[in-house]
């Protein structure tokens, strides 16, 4: 059993963290290089040591291929690409002195069982090009609301977990099982979970009260919301304040978006969320369907909206 260290972009640090980056594509090994069961070391940009993994799988494809399959089978913990071209331009920037194309041949790399070094944090801290920074004035705590009707919104980086997710409010605690990604809103959490436990029958966690919420995927840290009761709600993709996280194709970054507004599409039966990166300033709309499941998520320049309608999605 061989030991790699692998070196990555610092952007990509807190995925590896957060469970969320599994795997990835190198230019600079061989197949043979590399078997199931070796360890991987993950490192920074620097070298310094996040953590370790074993090796659950090993590919050798092609860029074009790679680039219509990560995300999904047999590499779904990789981020996906826009088109072959790219992916073809993503990887000239990690390899600037090599000639990349659409036919050159990488190796896919898969790993389970991540630890995190000792040293290293295991909270969502935000890492941004190298540098670790607080996105809030509040210390971290994240905003959310309820819906009158749907019940609480679940933001989108939070939708997907492994296994369980545990929900945590003043009047209780939900342990929600399952593999399937939550939708954007958990009906079983509405307003009369939050408020003064003494007007509760049996408040389980009177330390939230009034308005505090975790949310906490299997073997993470909990993250932690204040909750809106009672939003300015435009629609139902958010509130004027709502922030989320997802991953901007203007930057090629998971990042915060401030929430612009939510209108109805003639091109599906769901709606368009309109959504700001506070990173780069790019306007982006999600597309989510009648379920409350995003399935695309589109630059606004790239679509043809006019200035006039930037910001909220027409």
């Amino acid at each position: 059993m061989s030991v790699h260290r692998l070196r990555f972009a610092d952007r990509h640090i807190q995925r590896i963290l957060d469970g969320e980056k599994t795997s990835t594509g190198r230019l600079d090994m061989e197949e043979d290089e590399v078997n199931p069961s070796d360890t991987l070391v993950l490192c920074t940009e620097a070298g310094d040591e996040i953590g370790t993994a074993s090796v659950k799988m090993v590919g050798y494809h092609d860029l074009a291929w790679f680039a219509e399959t990560a995300g999904s089978e047999p590499y779904p913990g990789h981020r996906e690409y826009r088109s072959i071209e790219h992916c073809v331009v993503t990887f000239e920037d990690y390899y600037p002195d090599r000639e990349v194309a659409a036919d050159t041949q990488l190796v896919g790399i898969g790993w389970k069982s991540f630890t995190p070094a000792d040293e290293v944090p295991r909270s969502r801290a935000a890492w941004r090009d190298g540098r670790s920074e607080d996105l809030r004035p509040d210390g971290g705590t994240r905003e959310t609301h309820i819906d009158d009707r749907d019940g609480l919104f679940v933001p989108s980086d939070l939708r997907e977990f492994d296994q369980q997710v545990v929900f945590r409010t003043p009047r209780a605690t939900i342990q929600h099982f399952g593999s399937q990604p939550l939708d954007a809103y958990y009906g079983m959490i509405d307003a009369s979970h939050f408020g003064d436990p003494d007007q509760m029958r049996s408040a389980k966690n009177p330390d939230l009260a009034p308005d505090v919420l975790t949310i906490k995927r299997q073997g993470e840290e909990p993250v932690r919301f204040t909750v809106d009761t009672d939003p300015d709600i435009r629609c139902d993709g958010g509130t004027e304040k709502q922030l989320t996280r997802l991953d901007c194709p203007s930057c090629d970054d998971v990042a915060d978006a401030r929430y612009l507004g939510t209108t109805s599409t003639d091109e599906h039966d769901g709606h368009i969320v309109g959504w700001e990166c506070i990173d780069c300033g790019a306007e982006l709309q999600e597309h989510v369907d009648s379920r409350g499941r995003s399935f695309d998520l589109r630059l606004v320049e790239e679509h043809g909206v006019g200035d006039d309608n930037v910001g909220v999605p027409q």
